[in-house]
């Protein structure tokens, strides 16, 4: 996958786990404590939101294949820590997608 995105000018990122707000797909998120800080802080539940910032930021296509966590149930189909890729194309429709 790396390779077939890198071949088509994707540039690979790496963004924060933490965030201090919660969002980016609706699922409950994992909440842990930044003693430094004294702040509350989340575990990301999904790539999108800073993948989003740094198209609107200039880059025209970004993607990130990185560890997300959901504090929801667990099953066969459903586990609390998974491993996601999002990608992000500046300028594309559905059908330049779909290309």
């Amino acid at each position: 996958v790396r390779k077939y995105l890198d071949s088509n000018d994707y540039q690979e990122v790496e963004t924060p786990v933490l965030h201090n707000q919660a969002g980016g797909a609706n699922a409950r998120p994992f909440i842990t404590h930044h003693n430094a800080l004294n702040i509350d802080l989340y575990l990301r539940i999904a790539l999108e939101l800073h993948l989003k910032r740094l198209i609107v930021g200039g880059l025209e296509r970004v993607y990130e294949i990185g560890r997300v966590f959901r504090n929801e149930g667990m099953d066969t189909r459903h586990n609390p820590e998974f491993t996601m890729l999002e990608s992000y194309v500046a300028y594309f429709d559905f059908n330049d997608v779909m290309d």
